[in-house]
């Protein structure tokens, strides 16, 4: 039989029914139910400890803030986060690169080059927009026979300080890979500081890092095609002077750190409006972003069908960002149809295909060859031969190895709108951008002004071929807030000295008592030796016009005859290439030249500022893998009315419509009314003021809108890091939860005030009973009369006439809350039909309106004006 037993423990009890329990058995019901009670006890505690070391865990992750720190490196990265989280931006600050070649060295034209060496020049010396790294052209040299010359250079003139440290870069390539290529800068003695040979049809990099001799004369390309033809091509030629720490760093760096480090920038730029996005987890936009072919019926953003005939089209194409050496998942979602096919990688500009990864039917997971110069991903979805009806529904492109359910992209960009500058050389003073209570601020330590036909700029002083002018009110703040260190740039993009400005052409001097002078040679203003220019010809210049003798300049600008004073004036401004003269006028130019670009000066201050700066938008990372772009040039939302022409609206365009203010490298979005209008379509054309433009369809545009469009600027500028951190346990992100919850309200009450106060309904004024026969002047006339604004501001105007004119009499008086807390006056004016005097109005702080008693006014009764604005007493 059973023996009875405790539930839980099991322990043994006595069964009193039984004859064998008439005795006692101390070990069974002593010794072994103690030493179940002891392993039970023993179990509670394991227990009790396991739990209490899990609340342990639980209460350090809720009571103690823990955060990661993140650093967002240029360009397109994977970041990886382990939980879903919003980034908090810590650091970002300025930089500065100075590119001693100006804008020459974008090779947007062949004019600034000119072959120094080499015995056979080649058969074409053209802008190629197919060999483009950066801007809107490269350059390529042809040629179509064998040559017997050894080699030639093409080169920009240059001048480096002895003692001083450089590094000059370009991007080249070669159709033969027996030819070679680098960059050099010449000396004097005929050799060269040489680069590193580039012999490959793919673009690659040359540099060349050296301490200047004072004898350099030229930077250009080097070029070695003896006995051979084919083609060089180049562009993005730079030239910085760096500090001897970096000029050591450099020999550890590769090809790709040389290239991230100094990027090609014109003349002199900032980190300019910097931005990060994060792709989405389906790295797949929706259908109606991509490429559509005609017939396709988009029936969801991520949904279509199509109607197949058996002949192969091209549906669907995408441009995807991919990062070399990275792994995705492509998802095609195909329901029926014939393919999704890769078809391969592509380089950033030109898109042209380097590999090829064939059809895909179903999930394929595929790396990115790395070292190619791949940067997108294009994707095109094709009907192939199969006939019926294609449906794709919901594809999926992923980073990493694993096929996941199904999301749309949802990306996330923090923009921030500002310039950030440092010392060029060195990197010191940076500006800094820091955040406070949710809005982003810069500690300004430099300042940037444009130098054009605005300012109140006189003649100072003439010499033999050329010309100083100055501004004495420099525009920016008193010239008392500089410090030395500043960078000034000319309109075609050359650097000016900085130094005495009485020596030569091309200088610029600021000083801190009498403000900012700049010497223009005769040939660029077009001013004889003995003619004095007028202030409002001295803005003409600045605003791109060149003075000249009537009847010359038939060859363009290097033809004119400057203007000595007699003869008839006149002006022209300088096209693109340099030298031709268009739009020649007699009558002197008021407004800025077409497509002409100020004078700019950046300086240091002597007093770092704090400004608030425009920002958009909030970085997030998702859980696991993020795809992160970080770079500069993002303008937000900018302003701009579209052209018509034939049912079409035009952005962006040189011809039909208005420009954007920068030149377009990438078009983001076309907004109505802030909203997105998908109905716009962003494409590359003509007549477009960079590489991309947009359209709208007339039945989809609607004129009582306000239109903008947020790009990327095709002049690019130094790019640097974000640094932030992200929450690293449970704390941290309730703690910036609550953050974040407590800013928006914050910044959401302001946008309710200031909508408030527009909500306010026309003021109601109130007419005071008028005193000392004072009556109203006319129904024509508000007679006296007042109200008091939304914030406390009480507004008082009216004409009246008629009454006691002594100094000292009232007109009227104000109830409380109507009044100031000290007297105020306003000037009045009044008059008796033929003479005008002027005399103070008095507001006194127990309400009375009187007539002022300052010195020895005349006041006359025929009419009086009065308008004045207060502070209502508190």
């Amino acid at each position: 039989m059973n023996e009875p037993k405790t539930p839980n423990l099991g322990l043994n009890k006595i069964d009193r029914t039984s004859p064998s329990t008439t005795y006692f058995d101390l070990n069974k019901y002593l010794d072994l139910n103690w030493e179940k009670v002891d392993e039970g006890v023993g179990q509670v505690e394991e227990k009790a400890e396991e739990n209490a070391a899990k609340v342990s865990s639980i209460q350090e992750r809720l009571d103690t803030e823990k955060r990661r720190s993140v650093t967002l490196e240029s360009g397109l990265r994977i970041v990886n986060a382990d939980c879903a989280s919003a980034f908090k931006l810590e650091g970002l600050k300025g930089r500065t690169l100075v590119n001693l070649l100006g804008r020459a060295g974008g090779c947007e034209s062949t004019a600034p080059f000119s072959l120094i060496y080499g015995s056979a020049s080649p058969t074409s010396f053209v802008t190629s927009t197919t060999d483009r790294t950066e801007g809107g052209a490269g350059i390529r040299a042809t040629w179509d026979s064998e040559n017997t010359g050894t080699s030639r250079s093409f080169m920009i003139p240059t001048k480096l300080a002895a003692g001083k440290y450089y590094i000059g870069i370009a991007d080249l390539s070669t159709s033969n890979v027996g030819m070679a290529a680098f960059i050099a800068v010449r000396k004097g003695d005929g050799s060269y500081h040489e680069g590193s040979r580039v012999s490959s049809i793919a673009k690659s990099l040359s540099f060349v890092s050296f301490q200047a001799d004072g004898t350099e004369l030229a930077t250009g390309i080097y070029c070695v095609v003896m006995n051979l033809k084919g083609n060089i091509a180049f562009d993005s030629i730079r030239l910085y002077e760096i500090d001897s720490v970096q000029f050591n760093d450099i020999t550890r760096m590769s090809n790709e750190m040389i290239a991230s480090s100094y990027p090609y920038v014109d003349s002199v730029q900032p980190v300019r409006n910097p931005y990060a996005i994060r792709y989405g987890e389906n790295l797949l936009p929706p259908f109606y972003e991509a490429e559509i072919a005609t017939g396709v019926n988009l029936t969801a953003p991520y949904s279509l069908s199509f109607p197949l005939t058996g002949s192969s089209v091209n549906v669907v194409r995408y441009w995807v960002p991919v990062v070399e050496g990275e792994t995705y998942t492509l998802t095609p979602g195909l329901v029926n149809g014939d393919n999704f096919q890769v078809i391969g990688f592509a380089d950033d500009k030109s898109k042209i295909t380097m590999n090829s990864l064939g059809v895909v039917r179903e999930a394929i997971t595929f790396t990115v060859p790395s070292g190619s110069g791949t940067k997108y991903l294009r994707l095109t979805l094709i009907s192939g031969s199969l006939t019926g009806i294609m449906v794709v529904d919901n594809p999926m492109l992923v980073v990493g190895t694993e096929s996941k359910p199904f999301v749309p992209r949802e990306d996330a960009m923090l923009a921030l709108q500002t310039d950030l500058y440092a010392d060029p050389v060195t990197g010191a003073n940076a500006d800094q951008l820091f955040e406070k209570d949710g809005q982003y601020f810069k500690l300004a330590k430099w300042k940037s002004v444009t130098l054009d036909g605005l300012l109140l700029w006189r003649f100072s002083t003439n010499y033999t071929g050329f010309k100083r002018v100055a501004i004495d009110a420099f525009a920016p703040g008193q010239t008392s807030l500089m410090r030395w260190g500043n960078y000034a740039v000319k309109y075609d993009g050359n650097l000016l000295m900085n130094g005495t400005s009485s020596t030569a052409a091309d200088v610029f001097d600021v000083s801190t008592d009498t403000g900012l002078y700049v010497t223009i040679s005769n040939a660029d203003s077009g001013w004889g030796d003995s003619y004095t220019p007028t202030a409002d010809e001295i803005k003409a210049y600045f605003m791109g016009w060149i003075m000249y003798l009537s009847g010359t300049g038939g060859s363009g600008k290097n033809g004119i005859t400057p203007y000595n004073g007699t003869g008839t004036k006149y002006w022209a401004r300088v096209a693109s290439d340099g030298n031709t003269l268009a739009d020649g006028t007699a009558v002197l130019p008021t407004t800025q030249a077409p497509n002409y670009t100020s004078y700019q000066l950046v300086y240091q201050l002597a007093t770092p500022s704090v400004e608030p700066i425009t920002s958009e938008g909030q970085l997030t990372l998702i859980e696991g893998n993020n795809q992160v772009e970080v770079g500069t040039g993002i303008v937000l939302r900018e302003s701009n009315k579209p052209g018509y022409v034939t049912n079409t609206y035009y952005f962006n365009d040189t011809y039909y419509g208005s420009t954007l203010k920068f030149r377009v490298d990438k078009v983001l979005g076309v907004y109505r009314n802030n909203v997105r209008d998908y109905k716009a379509i962003i494409y590359s054309g003509n007549n477009q003021y960079g590489n991309q433009k947009a359209r709208l369809d007339a039945i989809n545009y609607d004129p009582s809108a306000a239109y903008s469009v947020t790009y990327l600027m095709l002049d690019s500028s130094p790019v640097v890091a974000f640094v932030g951190s992200v929450p690293d346990n449970e704390k941290a992100l309730l703690t910036d939860l609550v953050q974040d919850v407590q800013q928006a309200n914050a910044r959401l009450s302001v946008v309710e005030n200031k909508k408030a106060e527009k909500d306010v309904p026309a003021p109601v004024w109130i007419t005071p009973t008028l005193l000392n026969s004072w009556v109203r002047h006319s129904t024509a006339r508000p007679t006296l009369r007042y109200y008091k604004d939304s914030q406390g501001v009480v507004h008082l105007e009216g004409v009246i006439r008629s009454g006691v004119v002594t100094s000292g009499t009232a007109l009227c008086n104000l109830p409380a809350g109507y009044r100031p807390a000290l007297t105020v006056s306003c000037v009045s004016y009044s008059s008796n039909g033929t003479t005008v005097a002027i005399g103070l109005i008095d507001v006194l702080n127990g309400g009375t309106i009187q007539l002022g008693t300052t010195g020895t006014p005349t006041f006359y009764n025929g009419l009086m004006f009065i308008g004045l604005s207060f502070l209502a007493e508190q």
